[in-house]
Formats: C-alpha cells, structure tokens, sequence
C-alpha cells in the first residue's frame, strides 16, 4: 500500500514538474513585442480603404469576327488587351472571369459586345467583366 501511494505521488511530482517546464517554455517562447498603437491601426486600415480607379467600358469585338472561326475566342481577347493598352497605355490583365464569359459559348462564337469594369493600378489594367 505505501509503494502504491509514494508511486502515485511522485507521478503526481513528475505532472507538475513537467507542466511547470511547459509553461516556463511558453513564456521565453513569446516574445515581448510592440504593441500596435492606434496610429498603426489607423494606418493599417487607411491601406485597406484605398480604392484603385475603375471605369466602364464596352468594347466592340466585330474584329474577332473578321478571323477563322476557330480563332475567334483568342482574337476576342488581344482585342481587349489592345483596347486597353489604346485607351490607357498600360498592359492588360485578363480576370478569369472575363475569359470565362469570352470562352462560355466556346472558340467560335465569342460575345459581340462587352461591357468591362478596368480597375487601374500604377502598372497594369486588370479588366473583368461587368454582371
């Protein structure tokens, strides 16, 4: 019986040491930081509230009409990206989205007509389409 008991206890002993070093090792492993002020905070959102410039376009892709019938989803998209760099002299950046709608009814049927949304940066257009 009083084996039992002094093993018991010094596992009991043994837990604490053990949770003791853990948190000990917590500790040291945070590290005391800065502490963000509300200037930062400020900052910080000021970063996140700053729009980029957009416009409203459409753009006429009869020129894609005028290619084979199966170059016309690609000729649809230089005649975008070549829109864009005309009005605004800047490279163009096709979303996803825009390519998805130019391709839905496949490589010989693109739209002939698109209203686009160009959001402006300081070095490229990125353009989607406008729902």
């Amino acid at each position: 019986m009083m084996a039992e008991k002094k093993a018991k206890t010094e596992k009991k002993e043994k837990k604490e040491k053990v949770d003791e070093k853990v948190e000990e090792k917590q500790i040291v492993s945070e590290k005391p930081g800065k502490k963000e002020t509300k200037k930062e905070e400020k900052k910080e959102t000021k970063k996140k509230e700053k729009k980029l410039p957009e416009e409203i376009h459409t753009i006429n892709l009869k020129e894609a009409y005028e290619k084979p019938r199966t170059r016309r989803a690609k000729a649809a998209i230089n005649a975008i990206r070549d829109y864009v760099f005309k009005h605004k002299r800047k490279e163009a950046v096709i979303s996803p989205a825009l390519n998805a709608v130019i391709w839905e009814r496949g490589i010989e049927k693109p739209p002939r007509k698109i209203r686009v949304k160009l959001v402006i940066g300081e070095d490229k257009v990125t353009v989607y389409p406008v729902e």
